[in-house]
């Protein structure tokens, strides 16, 4: 769970003096940083949840029931319009969750792609466009190890031929407490004509790094596929 005194801290620093820490409270998604293809296993055990997953996803064997059965959005992401009617989704979704409508969890990697683990990089808007309450999740992992669950920059059938060698490897997740936007966050994070949901991103992506210990960078998703597009001398579709 971490160091509760720590996490206390970190929320009334960012939502105020009287936040009230509840972990229990209800919410409309689970935000997750996605380091590998494990958080998605710990979200449905855990939570028996749905995902915002690229449409290519869709299409493999296994992941397209799973994704029926769960109700997983699927999103285009070389459509802008696809982008903005996936935002509605999420927001229908999440208020469907909260009043109880609809009964299957929804995660969200907000950062929209694999990172290496060791920082939390740009989240994108769709989680925190109608302002109701999250619920992070921070997945950590070993980097010591001869072998992490780290896919950076690695493709993923790849990368999990690699994990499937080693008999073990140790992840932990921090569990956090609800958070939800307050008058204090705006007022004291907020900038200038600055959209709600964008200081809401923000805020949530300070707390979850302060309380995990993982860095924060402004690095996007785009900027890894123009990193990719260099190491493979080709460019990288955004699919």
């Amino acid at each position: 769970m971490g160091d509760p005194k720590k996490i206390e801290e970190v929320y009334k620093k960012y939502l105020g003096p009287d936040y009230v820490i509840d972990y229990n409270k209800k919410f409309g998604s689970i935000l997750c940083n996605h380091v590998s293809f494990v958080e998605s296993y710990f979200c449905m055990y855990r939570y028996a949840t749905g995902f915002i997953g690229k449409l290519s996803s869709s299409k493999i064997p296994t992941i397209k029931q799973m994704g029926i059965y769960n109700q997983t959005i699927y999103l285009d992401r070389t459509k802008e319009e696809d982008r903005k009617k996936t935002a509605e989704r999420i927001a229908e979704r999440q208020k469907g969750i909260l009043n109880g409508s609809i009964l299957t969890n929804l995660s969200i990697y907000p950062e929209g792609t694999v990172t290496n683990g060791t920082h939390l990089i740009k989240f994108k808007r769709g989680a925190f466009m109608a302002l109701l309450p999250l619920k992070p999740l921070v997945e950590l992992i070993d980097q010591n190890a001869e072998c992490t669950l780290s896919t950076g920059a690695l493709p993923m059938h790849w990368h999990m031929v690699l994990v499937s060698c080693y008999l073990w490897n140790n992840v932990t997740f921090l569990d956090l407490p609800v958070v939800e936007p307050t008058e204090y966050m705006y007022q004291n994070y907020g900038k200038p004509d600055e959209e709600k949901w964008h200081t809401y991103m923000n805020v949530t992506k300070s707390i979850m790094s302060e309380c995990s210990g993982l860095k924060e960078t402004q690095d996007s998703f785009d900027e890894k596929l123009s990193y990719l597009s260099e190491i493979k001398g080709k460019k990288v579709k955004n699919t």
